[in-house]
């Protein structure tokens, strides 16, 4: 007999027989009743509410309504409460409780797959003393019973918490999964599951939450000279400084191939420019460079170009140098002016589509391109690793230093959709496309 995950409460001698029929399972069933006497005292109390009732005693009548004892017969002892009931679908018995997550997107015009979504809890959408200290017992399941990936960006039972879920397909219609926790002797998830949310294409992720630790299975390594980290747009995020030079090298000294060998590349990242490189204010007027918010420098050391960089100019536009097969020669690409604005956080988003010739510029998830101006050197970046890879200032570390707030910086190896992008910014900024709910 398989046991129930919360035990036997209690059989009198004569019905044991009929107890060990019925108490394998923790699924509502019917009443048990025992045989022969007339009622006598009430039996015990329930030890929680909705259980089927499971009568002891000898003799004992079913109890009237689920989770109350039985009565007791004539000479026999007082029924005990019925077990609990847990629904047909619960994940496992192990996790005490569960609450229903909805993902609506109804402005999706295609299905996405393998979508990150952020999810956040609070003290009024989830019980934190039920779950262990650092969240290691959350499990996401769907209803047919698919245990998600998710990686857990900041845990905070009193400001609130950020939850990164890796969704294997999301679509118009509205999506229901199950978040369970309770149990107190569940591991944290893996290292490689937590991982797992960003597969390829992503190339690396950093969500500068107190570190620059990359969260995608590459795990570079990275290098912070001199930035801070403070509350951002989307979480905690990191703040660098232009007049102090201050910017992060990713793996340094270590050629890495981030974007080696790909079509095309997407990039990613919430900015909040202060003071732009390049301006009038500085005396000069080099509207084709401005900061760089990224930059993935060539294979060779002969001239200052990059495959690529992802940069915002002084008027606002958004910018990008290609040199895909690092030539020494590059095509730079410009948004309209106007698109960027200081001291506001904007969710910028690059693609450079090789293949087609084209730099895709997107503010808020909204396109503000393309544009094409020329072609490239190449159809694909070149296959040898880059040299040196920098969030926030130019690969020689001389110039074009950013001065702001940054966060969720992203890189991927390809060139993601326009629903994609949108459905990326919606979930992130809009109210109820996330709901946690008790029930």
């Amino acid at each position: 007999m398989t046991a129930s995950p919360f035990g036997i409460l209690g059989c009198g001698l004569a019905a044991c027989a009929v107890l060990l029929s019925s108490c394998s399972s923790p699924s509502t069933a019917a009443a048990q009743v025992g045989a022969g006497g007339s009622a006598g005292a009430t039996g015990g109390t329930p030890a929680n509410p909705g259980g089927a009732p499971v009568v002891g005693g000898s003799g004992g009548a079913a109890g009237p309504v689920e989770g109350v004892a039985g009565a007791a017969g004539n000479g026999g002892s007082g029924g005990t409460a019925g077990a609990v009931g847990l629904p047909g679908d619960w994940f496992d018995p192990a996790w005490k409780q569960r609450r229903k997550i909805t993902v609506s997107d109804p402005l999706l015009t295609e299905e996405l797959q393998q979508f990150q979504l952020p999810v956040r809890l609070d003290a009024q959408n989830f019980d934190y003393a039920s779950a262990q200290a650092a969240g290691e017992d959350l499990r996401f399941v769907t209803p047919d019973g698919v245990v998600l990936k998710h990686e857990i960006e900041k845990w905070d039972p009193v400001g609130g918490s950020l939850v990164w879920l890796m969704l294997p397909k999301l679509g118009a219609t509205p999506l229901e999964l199950w978040l369970y926790s309770g149990n107190s002797v569940a591991p944290a998830v893996t290292e490689a599951d937590r991982r797992a949310v960003w597969p390829a294409p992503y190339s690396a992720v950093w969500h500068l939450a107190g570190d620059v630790a990359d969260s995608s299975p590459s795990a570079y390594g990275a290098k912070n000279v001199g930035g801070t980290f403070t509350e951002a747009k989307f979480g905690q995020g990191m703040n660098l400084s232009r007049p102090s030079k201050q910017y992060v090298i990713i793996s340094p000294n270590t050629p890495i191939p981030i974007i080696s060998g790909a079509d095309g590349s997407t990039f990613s990242a919430w900015v909040h420019p202060v003071n732009v490189d390049g301006g009038p204010s500085d005396g000069t007027d080099q509207a084709d460079n401005g900061s760089i918010v990224f930059t993935v420098g060539g294979h060779t050391t002969g001239n200052h170009n990059s495959y690529s960089d992802y940069n915002v100019s002084y008027e606002g536009r958004m910018i990008s140098h290609i040199d895909p097969a690092d030539q020494g020669s590059y095509r730079r690409v410009r948004s309209n002016p106007g698109a960027i604005q200081m001291n506001e956080w904007t969710w910028v988003t690059y693609v450079i589509d090789l293949p087609a010739n084209e730099v895709r510029f997107y503010k808020n998830g909204q396109a503000v391109g393309p544009f094409t101006e020329g072609a490239f050197n190449d159809s694909k970046y070149a296959s040898q690793a880059s040299l040196q890879v920098v969030i926030g200032t130019e690969e020689d570390l001389t110039k074009h230093f950013w001065d702001g707030g940054l966060d969720e910086l992203r890189i991927e190896k390809g060139m993601r959709s326009a629903a994609w992008i949108a459905a990326q910014y919606r979930a992130m900024t809009t109210a109820g496309y996330v709901t946690v709910s008790a029930k």
